[in-house]
C-alpha cells in the first residue's frame, strides 16, 4: 500500500519539460504553502524559503485545483509558483510512477 512517504516533489518549467524531481527547496516551499494555504482567501501567497546555494527561494504559490474528496492526498492537488524572474513553474506532490506516466502521455516537442 503506498502511503504519504511515497511521494516526491515534481516541478515542470514552462519551457517545454516533462515533470522532472525538485530540489529541497522546492518541497520546503510547497510544503509551506500547503500547511498556510486557506480556502476562504485563494490569493497568490509569497513564500520565501533558504536556497541551498546561498540566499532565499522566494516565489509567489497559487493552489490550482483541490480534490474535495480526498482532502489528505496532495497529488490530487497542483499548484504552481512565479519566481523573482517571473517564470512559471507547476508543481506538485505525487509518486514517481505518476509523474513518469504524464511524461509518457504528453507530447512536449
Amino acid at each position: 500500500m503506498s502511503g504519504q512517504n511515497d511521494r516526491f516533489c515534481y516541478i515542470r518549467r514552462g519551457d517545454g519539460n516533462g515533470w522532472v524531481r525538485s530540489r529541497p527547496h522546492h518541497q520546503e516551499a510547497l510544503l509551506y504553502f500547503l500547511n498556510s494555504y486557506n480556502v476562504n482567501n485563494p490569493s497568490p501567497t509569497q513564500v520565501s524559503v533558504p536556497h541551498p546555494d546561498g540566499g532565499n527561494f522566494v516565489a509567489r504559490f497559487t493552489r490550482v485545483n483541490v480534490d474535495n474528496n480526498n482532502q489528505n492526498e496532495d497529488s490530487k492537488t497542483l499548484c504552481y509558483y512565479v519566481d523573482e524572474y517571473e517564470q512559471h513553474v507547476d508543481i506538485m506532490f505525487c509518486q514517481p510512477e505518476y509523474a513518469a506516466y504524464i511524461n509518457r502521455i504528453i507530447d512536449y516537442q
